[in-house]
């Protein structure tokens, strides 16, 4: 199962160097399950026993955190090829501190975390590999999370609104881009008022700063 979706699955770090017949020969060794979730559905719970390493391989799931006052917090927005961070324990019993939401309709691939870090009978070097890689992505999931806290480092909604954008931009190698977030999931990532993200764009639109169109943006200057 695992190479039907070779293309998707090497964006990650986890299949860095592993072919398509790795992946082949590694699907009975692990038994992924598939899942297909519709938007808005919850794939795991804050406070849920997650034993799975999910993996997307088609549509965006947004990693979510409610404060004590109902505030929700956008955390991360995990594309085709992502793994759903939180879910990467191997605790017994490990219970989960966010909560998994399908922004679109999508479907997961779950790897049993018993089967993904223990080496088969086989002794398969690409098995070895693979926990190898597991290693590295975790350096990168902390860079990921270095960036967001630059984001809600900024005091203004302008400053955290450009930080992000600009941050865009440079993922995109472009000016202008596309981003997944719809303006509720936006405000709720950079952690501000809906209204005041609004009122914003607004603002930055007749300043030409930006130039934008529902979820397409342009940056026209690269200052604030």
């Amino acid at each position: 199962m695992l190479h039907n979706y070779y293309e998707v699955l090497k964006k990650n770090h986890i299949f860095y160097d592993i072919s398509s017949d790795d992946m082949k020969a590694l699907s009975p060794c692990f038994k992924p399950i598939f899942s297909s979730y519709l938007k808005g559905a919850s794939v795991f719970s804050d406070g849920d026993v997650y034993v799975n390493l999910g993996i997307i391989v088609d549509g965006i799931v947004n990693i979510i955190k409610d404060d004590t006052d109902g505030n929700r917090v956008i955390l991360e927005q995990a594309e085709p090829g992502s793994v759903l961070d939180e879910s990467l324990n191997e605790k017994k019993n490990y219970k989960v501190n966010v909560s998994a939401v399908a922004s679109t309709d999508c479907d997961i691939l779950a790897i049993p975390f018993n089967k993904l870090f223990t080496v088969c009978k086989q002794n398969c070097p690409f098995h070895v590999k693979l926990i190898g890689n597991i290693i590295r992505m975790l350096a990168s999931n902390h860079n990921a999370l270095t960036m967001k806290m630059e984001y809600l480092s900024k005091k203004s909604v302008r400053h955290r609104l450009m930080s992000f954008l600009n941050f865009q931009a440079e993922k995109h190698k472009s000016s202008e881009f596309h981003i997944n977030f719809d303006r509720k999931e936006l405000a709720e990532f950079l952690f501000v008022d809906r209204s005041a993200l609004s009122r914003e764009l607004g603002r930055m639109r007749r300043a030409k700063i930006i130039e934008f169109s529902k979820n397409r943006f342009k940056i026209l200057k690269s200052g604030i």
